[in-house]
C-alpha cells in the first residue's frame, strides 16, 4: 500500500478458463475495493498489484479458524516498524466468478492500512488474481474488467514490466528539473501507493536526490504495514516510462520503505500518476498499459 508493498514469493497457482467479466468497486482512499468471498467468508479486500502475494488480516484468519505459528518472516512495507507474516493455505478465494483454490499466503495485521484508510481491510488480491489473467481498472467508471490471457483488450502504448517478486517493475527515467540529466529507476507499477509516487533510499544517495531532500519539508508521506513513514515530497519535470512522458509529477522521498532498499526497486508509480483514468496489468505478456487522463506526449 502507500507503505510499500508485500514483496512476497508464493508458488504459482493454475488459473481457471473464464470468460471477460466487468465488476464494480468502490474507490476509498484511491484503494481499489472489492468484495471477496475467502473459505466461503465475505470479506473486504483490496486489489493490490504491489502485493506478491495473497494476504489476509489476522483478525480474519482467527475468524477462519486458521492456526499462526512463529514466523520469522517480515513484511517489507512503510513505516519503522517491523511485522510478521504468517504463512497460511486458504482453501478457496472467489472474486467475481474468478475463483482460486488450495491459495498459499500470508496473514498479517493490516490494522494501521485499515485506520488509516478510514476502511476496514480483510485480504488484499496480490499476485494469484494477476498471474493469469489480464486485469483492467476503469477508475472513471469503477469498474474491474478481467480478461482472458488470450483475449487482452487493446493498448495503444504498452509497457513492458518484469515481475520482481511477483511484482511488476517497470524500468524509467526521472528529471528533477527540465535541465538535469535523465536518472534511470526501477518503479514498482503499485495499486496500493494511494497518495504519492515515491523514490527510495538509492535515489536519496545521488546527487539530485541529496539537493531536493535537503530543501525540503519533513512530513508524513504514508501509512504502511510497519507505521507510518516520513519523508519529503517533490515535484518532478519528467518521468518516462515506455513511450509515454509525463511532467510535474510528484514524488514522495523516503527511507522508510524497506522494499525501497532492495537492490532491484527504487521506488514505486502509484494511484495519482493514472487516478481518473485506466491502468490495465498483463502478467502473462509482462506488460501495462496506463491510459492516465493528465496531458502525457
Amino acid at each position: 500500500m502507500s507503505r510499500r508493498g508485500l514483496f512476497l514469493s508464493i508458488l504459482a497457482i493454475p488459473g481457471l478458463a473464464m470468460a471477460q467479466q466487468t465488476l464494480p468497486f468502490h474507490l476509498h482512499d484511491n484503494l481499489v475495493s472489492v468484495q471477496a468471498t475467502i473459505n466461503g467468508k465475505t470479506a473486504n479486500a483490496v486489489l493490490d498489484s504491489g502485493s506478491g502475494a495473497m494476504i489476509v488480516s489476522k483478525s480474519l484468519a482467527t475468524e477462519l479458524g486458521l492456526q499462526l505459528g512463529h514466523s520469522p518472516l517480515q513484511a517489507s512495507g512503510g513505516g519503522t516498524g517491523n511485522q510478521s507474516l504468517f504463512p497460511v493455505k486458504l482453501k478457496s478465494v472467489e472474486f467475481g466468478s474468478l475463483a482460486l483454490h488450495d491459495v498459499p499466503g500470508y496473514a498479517i495485521d493490516l490494522g494501521s492500512i485499515s485506520s488509516s484508510s478510514g476502511l476496514r481491510i480483510d485480504a488484499l488480491l496480490g499476485y494469484p488474481f494477476f498471474e493469469n489473467h489480464v486485469v483492467r481498472v476503469n477508475y472513471a467508471e469503477s469498474t474491474v474488467s478481467i480478461y482472458p490471457k488470450n483475449d487482452p483488450p487493446g493498448c495503444p502504448n504498452p509497457i513492458s514490466f518484469e515481475l520482481i517478486h511477483n511484482v511488476p517493475v517497470v524500468t524509467a527515467t526521472v528529471k528533477s528539473q527540465a535541465t538535469s540529466a535523465p536518472e534511470t529507476v526501477h518503479l514498482v507499477i503499485d495499486l496500493g501507493s494511494r497518495n504519492h509516487n515515491y523514490l527510495g533510499t538509492a535515489f536519496l544517495q545521488s546527487n539530485a536526490g541529496k539537493a531536493l531532500y535537503t530543501n525540503g519539508h519533513k512530513q508524513a508521506v504514508g501509512e504502511g504495514t510497519g507505521g507510518r513513514a516520513m519523508g519529503v515530497v517533490s515535484e518532478f519535470a519528467e518521468l518516462s516510462v515506455g513511450t509515454q512522458h509525463f511532467h510535474n509529477v510528484k514524488f514522495a522521498l523516503t527511507e522508510q520503505v524497506k522494499a525501497f532498499n532492495l537492490e532491484e526497486v527504487d521506488g514505486s508509480l502509484g494511484v495519482p500518476l493514472w487516478a481518473g483514468g485506466i491502468i490495465t496489468f498483463n502478467y502473462p505478456k509482462q506488460q501495462i498499459c496506463i491510459q492516465a487522463p493528465r496531458k502525457s506526449s
